[in-house]
């Protein structure tokens, strides 16, 4: 049981990590790609306040 939670507390602070440095990312990618229009199907395009 207890080798189980273990795993599972890896599991999750790689999914947190992740998930921070994947969205923290994002929010550069669209100007860095020469504002692609692909790319900001799935990036940050505008930072305003109602986007947060």
């Amino acid at each position: 049981m207890r080798q189980t939670n273990s795993k599972i507390l890896r599991y999750e602070l790689f999914g947190i990590i992740f998930i921070v440095l994947l969205g923290s990312s994002l929010h550069f990618t669209y100007e860095l790609s020469g504002e692609n229009p692909l790319v900001g199907a799935f990036s940050a395009v505008n930072e305003s306040v109602w986007e947060h």
